[in-house]
């Protein structure tokens, strides 16, 4: 049989769980036709924090995309088993937009910080 399924909880919340995880028999890879989990995101703190986050995606040759949302300013990359993660940094006081290329250099620059 399986692993009985482990609910995780955001303490503090109302949702009876964030993350739920179910175990399966065997490994196998991603298959892109049946559903999954599409990616995970992680907030950082620091437009600064995006900045070096994606110094060393770059470095790890693991950055698969950037994306400008207005509220948001994200990053996408991959794991070494191939499935998509996202790091992110909220605009404060910004409203979504869609979604359009990120320049990040640019964002920084506009904001005062070091670029690179």
């Amino acid at each position: 049989g399986f692993p009985p399924p482990a609910f995780l909880p955001i303490p503090a919340t109302a949702d009876e769980h964030h993350l739920g995880l179910f175990g399966q028999a065997g490994v196998r890879p991603p298959d892109e036709r049946v559903a999954r989990m599409y990616h995970a995101a992680w907030e950082v703190g620091e437009l600064t924090d995006l900045s070096r986050a994606r110094r060393r995606l770059l470095e790890a040759r693991a950055l698969v995309g950037q994306s400008d949302h207005g509220a948001s300013l994200s990053l996408y990359a991959k794991d070494p088993d191939g499935l998509e993660f996202e790091i992110f940094w909220t605009v404060p006081g910004a409203a979504s937009i869609g979604t359009r290329p990120l320049d990040l250099d640019a964002e920084l620059s506009k904001r005062g910080l070091p670029v690179g």
